[in-house]
């Protein structure tokens, strides 16, 4: 772990050291490597080093008298990354390993579109800097008070740093004789871990993660490419697990989430802490039984479920068409969703983007930081601006469930030569309340790939997929199923100026005008994952 060895360090809530003790396991917590007590130097790019540190700490451990040489490895967050790049290395004494909450450079690139995560990004940068690197600068007396000071004003007020233009200056984070720069990690993404190499995984992994985490969608695809192409043969990969709750990042052991209580059955401790001590028992006493393969809450019912495989067995993906309004956007909707597709040409609908004045983040899948709340908060109050476009469809006559990936197919042109397009999937509840379920962007200079950009040709109609992330949601009778479009989702992702230039360097904007296409030829939709028999 990065962030502290001691009692208390992130996760320790679900996976107690002192229960694990009592049930007849060691418990080895180690620092990484130049971060509080480890010795050696913490660069803050250090994925390289975390692979060959993780393989020498599996079997240290081995070699212990107090070992019988059966290891595993557990983490969320940064410490589930390095369980994953231990795994690749394939210690010869590791048996299984428990990651949740964390996805790869790769993976994170679907999840935010191409665009920078700001809101983590920031946050994390922030707290590396605070909880070691300055007090380590504080007891050699090299720390400068006014370095001090400025962190300290980026802690309580988070909005200094990211509304600063160019984000990459963040002169409230610029430390003398800090190993790394916010531009240095912004450029590599370096606080991502590389990409996952599935097939030299050969232990079983128990995976777990959350419809509100920051990687609601790269979790579930994590366990579908461990099933497919994962190593140790057709044995080990049958064995993988995973358990998906309604749950933030870090957010595990709160019953409610954004604005829904989901009862005491969404407590992660209940669910969790059971599950992991029958896994590893499984696994490295060789005793107690299998797990099922797939556990997951569905929101609504509020109720836990089975599955043999992800999404279940009996899914089926549904389109749902977004069909014109014709207008600027008012609190009702001004557009139509439905499951016909288009049969003619229908008008368009446009809408202009300002980065001096972006959409505010309010819930979904953000950080926990300051005074910002993730998960499914009421977005009614943003359906009030111009800038944001709500398709929406006539009450729900049967409940269904939506269990598995969103995706939204949009069709649309910009007048800029660069800009982002974001969309929101939204329960409507009969009391007027539109309730987030997931959310998505794509930034257009990405839209072909993430190896490679390509600017846009002023006018031309583009298709951009956006992943609104996975869940397990059902809508009920009465409630009607909304999509927004719009261009921004500010802090949780960098503004996009519009302009063209190298991204995250530019601060001067281009307001840009965006048109959304729904016709025959150009059929804006929804894709839902649906499963026809819970």
């Amino acid at each position: 772990t990065p962030y502290q060895k001691e009692e208390g360090q992130l996760g320790n809530d679900v996976f107690r050291y002192n229960m694990a003790a009592l049930r007849g396991y060691a418990v080895v917590v180690q620092d990484t490597r130049g971060r509080f007590a480890s010795d050696g130097v913490w660069t803050g790019l250090m994925w390289d080093q975390e692979i060959p540190d993780g393989y020498d700490t599996v079997e240290w451990t081995a070699h212990q008298q107090w070992c019988d040489g059966n290891v595993g490895m557990w983490g969320v967050s940064y410490l589930a990354a390095a369980a994953w790049l231990t795994a690749m290395e394939r210690p010869p004494h590791l048996r299984a390993i428990i990651a949740g909450m964390i996805a790869d450079a790769r993976a994170e690139s679907i999840e935010t579109g191409g665009a920078i995560s700001l809101d983590l990004l920031l946050t994390w940068f922030v707290h590396q800097m605070m909880t070691d690197v300055v007090p380590k600068q504080i007891e050699a007396g090299t720390a400068q008070t006014d370095l001090i000071d400025r962190l300290r004003e980026a802690a309580r007020d988070p909005s200094v740093v990211f509304e600063h233009l160019p984000v990459t200056e963040a002169p409230h984070l610029d430390i003398p004789g800090s190993p790394v720069t916010l531009s240095e990690i912004m450029e590599r993404k370096a606080n991502m871990p590389p990409e996952f190499r599935y097939e030299q995984v050969e232990v079983p992994v128990l995976i777990y993660g959350g419809w509100f985490d920051l990687w609601s969608y790269a979790v579930p695809e994590q366990f579908r490419s461990l099933r497919r192409i994962g190593g140790g043969g057709e044995a080990v990969r049958s064995m993988h697990r995973m358990i998906l709750g309604p749950w933030a990042h870090g957010g595990l052991l709160r019953p409610t989430q954004g604005e829904l209580n989901m009862g005491l059955e969404a407590n992660g401790r209940l669910h969790l802490t059971p599950l992991f001590f029958e896994f590893f028992d499984h696994h490295l006493k060789g005793k107690g039984a299998d797990l099922a393969p797939v556990k997951y809450f569905v929101v609504g019912p509020n109720e836990w479920r089975m599955a043999h495989d992800w999404p279940p067995p009996g899914s089926v993906t549904e389109s749902w068409y977004l069909h014109s309004g014709g207008q600027a956007n008012t609190s009702s909707g001004d557009g139509t969703l439905t499951t016909s597709p288009p049969m003619t040409s229908e008008a368009t609908d446009r809408y202009d983007y300002d980065p001096a004045d972006p959409v505010p983040t309010h819930g979904g899948t953000v950080i926990w930081s300051g005074s910002r709340v993730g998960g499914p908060l009421n977005q009614a109050h943003l359906e009030t601006r111009d800038d944001v476009l709500c398709y929406t469809s006539e009450p729900i006559e049967s409940a269904f469930e939506i269990i598995g990936p969103v995706v939204l197919r949009l069709f649309a042109e910009s007048d800029a030569r660069d800009t982002d397009f974001v969309a929101k999937l939204i329960d409507v509840y009969p009391d007027g309340r539109s309730i987030l379920i997931g959310d998505g962007s794509r930034r257009a200079r990405y839209r072909y790939g993430f190896d490679s950009e390509e600017l846009l040709e002023p006018g031309r109609v583009e298709e951009y997929e956006i992943v609104l992330g996975q869940t397990a949601w059902q809508i009920d009778r009465g409630h009607r199923l909304r999509a927004h479009v719009t261009s921004s989702n500010f802090p949780r992702i960098d503004r996009n100026m519009n302009s063209g230039k190298p991204i995250r360097g530019d601060a001067s904007s281009v307001v840009a005008t965006q048109t959304i296409h729904h016709s025959a030829l150009f059929p804006s939709r929804l894709e839902i994952s649906v499963l026809s028999a819970p």
